[in-house]
C-alpha cells in the first residue's frame, strides 16, 4: 500500500516513551515537503543495528526525504505503540526499510522515533519498483 507522504497517516493513540536515553540527530527537521522531521532513537539500539545491519539511525532518517517511500502500518508489532514500516532510498541510494513510530506533533512536524534500519531485501526492492512506476 503506497502512502502519499506522511499526510496519509492517521495514529490512533499516543506513543508511550520508554525509560530509555533518546537523542536527536543532529540534522534534527529535515525539510520534506511541507512538512518537518524531527527524528530520535535509542543510542544502545543504534549501536546494535550498526554491528548487525551495518545502518546507522542516521543514515536510515534520510529515507524520509524520499518523494517515492512506501510506508505501511505494523499491525504485528503494534501492540503497546503503533509502528510503521517505511521503504526507501537512503542520502547514499541505499534501498533501506526503516521500522518506527510516527507522531504528528502540529501541522508542520513529525516526530518519528526510529526503531531498526536495514538494507532491503530483493523482494522488497521488487515491491517498491512496482508501487513506483
Amino acid at each position: 500500500m503506497k502512502q502519499a507522504g506522511w499526510f496519509a497517516l492517521n495514529l490512533s493513540r499516543d506513543v508511550h516513551w520508554c525509560k530509555r536515553r533518546i537523542i536527536k540527530a543532529s540534522d534534527q527537521a529535515l525539510q520534506g515537503g511541507q512538512l518537518d522531521y524531527k527524528f530520535e532513537w535509542d543510542p544502545a539500539k543504534e549501536r546494535a543495528n550498526i554491528h548487525e545491519r551495518k545502518v546507522s539511525f542516521r543514515k536510515a532518517a534520510t529515507v524520509f526525504r524520499d518523494h517515492n517511500q512506501l510506508s505501511i502500518y505494523d499491525e504485528e508489532h503494534s501492540e503497546y505503540e503503533d509502528r510503521w514500516i517505511t521503504m526507501g532510498v537512503d542520502s547514499s541510494g541505499v534501498l533501506r526499510v526503516v521500522v518506527h513510530t510516527f507522531e504528528r506533533a502540529d501541522e508542520n512536524l513529525c516526530e518519528i522515533r526510529i526503531i531498526s534500519a536495514r538494507k532491503a531485501a530483493s523482494r522488497e526492492a521488487r515491491q517498491y519498483r512496482e508501487g513506483n512506476p
